[in-house]
């Protein structure tokens, strides 16, 4: 009773967010939450909550929500961005990548553009895409990074697995 009288009572509100956590009843959670503001705490309940999981499905969910209260109630990208590497270190869904190479196009973080595109590139089975990829990489390197012999690299590799391919030598 304590707890839905008075949920910015610390203890209380613990109490609860633990209780709906284990539950998976994240729309209750946020409402709880929209009642008291404390987006932060939130996020970083749930961190914790996903850290201490042992079911990556478990974890994922609490990394998803965590996502949207970043993105839709906190509106801040760079929030959204850490979450969404917490959640490719767990399963590479494509929303999760697309989000981060947006991210990092838009923040003109070409470092971590080329390490994800890197990772993205040694979990493709595809053959072309991975060619198509490694022109991405090789342009990324050459244009943004301004390393001609990271580029000359990966033109290297788009090579090895598309020699025919005039666009290669370009």
């Amino acid at each position: 009773e304590i707890l839905h009288v008075d949920p910015k009572h610390r203890r209380s509100l613990r109490i609860l967010r633990e209780r709906l956590m284990d539950r998976g009843d994240w729309d209750e959670l946020e409402a709880l939450y929209e009642r008291t503001g404390r987006w932060d705490s939130l996020i970083d309940a749930l961190y914790t909550f996903s850290d201490r999981a042992s079911d990556d499905t478990v974890r994922i969910a609490a990394y998803k929500m965590a996502r949207h209260i970043a993105a839709d109630r906190q509106n801040d990208p760079e929030r959204v961005a850490r979450v969404n590497e917490r959640l490719l270190a767990l399963s590479s869904y494509d929303e999760t990548i697309e989000a981060l190479v947006q991210h990092y196009e838009q923040t003109e973080s070409w470092s971590r553009l080329l390490a994800l595109q890197g990772q993205r590139l040694s979990r493709e089975d595809d053959v072309q895409r991975r060619f198509l990829l490694c022109l991405q990489i090789r342009d990324l390197c050459e244009q943004k990074l301004g390393s001609k012999s990271l580029a000359f690299q990966w033109c290297a590799k788009a090579f090895d697995l598309n020699p025919q391919d005039p666009t290669v030598l370009n």
